[in-house]
């Protein structure tokens, strides 16, 4: 039962539509544009990478700016 719910949820989560929608809400919810999202991605400091760091909040500002 439970191999068939984590088969389900992959499914759902790899899904073209689904993926979509959540960048949209979450291009929607961030408030500004990302004109080079790889090389947004490749300039974050490598602290960026762990969500759960201090410095989170002040990576995704700087990352922002750096667009």
């Amino acid at each position: 039962m439970i191999t068939a719910q984590t088969r389900d949820a992959i499914a759902t989560f790899l899904d073209t539509d689904y993926l979509t929608a959540k960048i949209r809400q979450l291009t929607a919810a961030a408030g500004a544009e990302i004109a080079d999202p790889d090389k947004t991605i490749q300039a974050s400091p490598a602290s960026c990478a762990s969500p759960t760091s201090s410095s989170a909040r002040s990576c995704a500002t700087s990352s922002a700016a750096a667009t």
